[in-house]
């Protein structure tokens, strides 16, 4: 979506696109969290340290620098974001229960 916008103007679905890469910035804070609060190393949490982080950071870094998202898009993403979580805490549930 980001090349999308570079060349060919801006697309509908960036918000979408701003809402996902935040969902998925946050949620590599629970992968993180969950090792930290366990004392021990958690599915996951080498992988956010590692990959998701530094993507999420250059992702960010990137968009803000190239104007393709701005700190108003970030503020209209965030309560759709959150909207998210009671779907992810609902996964993990399920994860946890019926896996």
């Amino acid at each position: 979506m980001a090349s999308q916008y570079i060349t060919s103007g801006p697309p509908g679905n960036i918000h979408f696109f701003v809402v996902c890469t935040l969902i998925f910035f946050v949620h590599l804070f629970t992968h993180i969290g969950q090792a930290i609060f366990f004392r021990r190393l958690t599915p996951g949490a080498l992988t956010s340290a590692l990959l998701v982080l530094p993507y999420c950071l250059i992702l960010y870094q990137q968009l803000f620098q190239n104007h393709i998202v701005t700190w108003g898009m970030i503020v209209i993403s965030l309560p759709f974001a959150v909207l998210i979580v009671p779907v992810l805490l609902t996964a993990h549930w399920i994860g946890r229960n019926v896996v």
